[in-house]
C-alpha cells in the first residue's frame, strides 16, 4: 500500500529538521571546544612570555665575571647522550694543543631528553636506558676535561628542563620513576627545591672542579667586553641569531643554542663589535629532522686585557671522519 505523499513529506521535513538541529548542536560543541582551546593557548602563550621575561631579566646575581683569562675554549650543545663522539674527540684534541686556562661549557651539554615535554619516538625499554647512558657519558666527558685549570658550565634551555620537570612533578604530588632513576645515581640527599643545585649534584660536577651557573646567566671576559651565554634566539640563517643577541645585549657576545657557526660584525661610533654563534658537538641527524642546517664546531678566545680575538674552529668531514680545522690546519 502506497504511503500518503503528504505524510511522507511531513516525515522527511521532521527528519531534515532533526538533522539540522543535530548538526547545529555539533557545530556549537565544536565552536565551544575551539573557543576553549584558543583560550588555553592564549593563557599558555602568556605564561611562556612571563616565564621568558623573568628568566632573561638582567640582574647582578646572573653576572659571572672571570678576570685574568688568557685563553678560553668554548664548547656548546653536546646534548649528551646524543653527542657526536668524533666531534667531541676533535675538540678535546684542540684543548690539549691550546692548553686553555678556562673551559666554558656554554649550555645544552646534557640533553635532558627524559625531562623534555616533546613527543619521544623511543620505545619505553630504550627510554629506561637513557638516564643511565646520560649519567655515565657525562662522567666520561668530565673526566676528559679534568686537566683544564678552571671549568665553568653555563646552563642552557636543555639543562633548564630538569628544574621545570621537577616543578611539574611536585605540583602533581610526586616524583616520577624517571626522575627517581636520576636521583638514585647520587648517594647524597638532594634538596629538590634547589633545582639547579640538585642538577649539579646529580652529575657530580663539584667532583670534577666544575662551577655550574643556570640558564640565562652571563659570563664576562676581557674586562666585560665579551659576554658568553647560551642564548635564546634561533633564526633561520647562520649569523642572524648572533645579530639579534648583539642587539639584545648591546655588546660583543658568543652564543650557543642555534647549532650553527656564524658571526655578525659591526662598527658603531668607531668601535668594532662582534657576535658569534658557537656551533655544536652533537649528532647532526636528530630524530626530528634528517637534514638540519647545523654546523659542528666551537671557539677559542685569546684575551689580552680589554681586547680579545675569537677563533672559530669548524669541524668538517674528511673521508667520513670528523676533522677540526684550527688556524687553517686540521687537528
Amino acid at each position: 500500500m502506497a504511503r500518503d505523499p503528504i505524510k511522507r513529506a511531513s516525515s522527511t521535513a521532521r527528519y531534515n529538521a532533526g538533522g539540522k538541529r543535530a548538526l547545529a548542536g555539533r557545530r556549537y560543541v565544536a565552536k565551544r571546544d575551539l573557543a576553549a582551546h584558543a583560550a588555553d593557548m592564549r593563557e599558555r602563550r602568556y605564561e611562556v612570555k612571563m616565564y621568558a621575561e623573568q628568566l632573561f631579566a638582567e640582574a647582578p646575581r646572573k653576572r659571572v665575571v672571570v678576570p685574568d683569562v688568557r685563553t678560553a675554549v668554548i664548547l656548546s650543545d653536546l646534548q649528551i647522550p646524543f653527542e657526536d663522539g668524533q666531534a667531541v674527540d676533535q675538540a678535546l684534541d684542540v684543548i690539549r694543543v691550546v692548553q686553555p686556562d678556562l673551559l666554558i661549557l656554554n649550555g645544552d651539554i646534557i640533553d635532558c631528553y627524559l625531562e623534555s615535554t616533546f613527543t619521544r619516538k623511543m620505545k619505553p625499554k630504550l627510554l629506561e636506558k637513557v638516564a643511565e647512558q646520560t649519567y655515565w657519558r657525562a662522567q666520561r666527558f668530565m673526566e676528559a676535561i679534568a686537566a683544564v685549570p678552571r671549568k665553568i658550565w653555563m646552563g642552557g634551555n636543555h639543562e633548564e628542563r630538569w628544574g621545570l620537570q621537577i616543578a611539574r612533578e611536585n605540583a602533581h604530588g610526586g616524583i616520577s620513576p624517571i626522575s627517581m632513576a636520576l636521583i638514585a645515581s647520587r648517594k647524597d640527599q638532594l634538596d629538590l627545591s634547589d633545582f639547579h643545585g640538585s642538577f649539579a649534584k646529580i652529575y657530580n660536577m663539584a667532583d670534577y672542579g666544575i662551577e655550574y651557573y643556570p640558564y640565562s646567566h652571563r659570563l664576562y671576559l676581557a674586562e666585560k667586553n665579551l659576554i658568553v651565554t647560551h642564548g635564546k634566539y634561533v633564526s633561520r640563517h647562520s649569523g642572524q641569531s648572533a645579530k639579534r643577541t648583539f642587539e639584545w645585549l648591546g655588546t660583543s657576545c658568543i652564543v650557543g643554542h642555534t647549532h650553527r657557526l656564524g658571526n655578525h660584525l659591526v662598527t658603531l661610533d668607531g668601535v668594532q663589535y662582534g657576535a658569534w654563534e658557537n656551533g655544536c658537538l652533537c649528532q647532526t641527524e636528530p630524530e626530528y629532522d634528517d637534514t638540519p642546517n647545523w654546523q659542528q664546531g666551537f671557539s677559542v678566545v685569546k684575551v689580552n686585557g680589554p681586547e680579545f680575538h675569537v677563533i672559530q674552529v669548524p669541524i668538517i668531514r674528511r673521508a667520513g671522519q670528523a676533522v677540526a680545522v684550527y688556524h687553517g690546519e686540521a687537528s
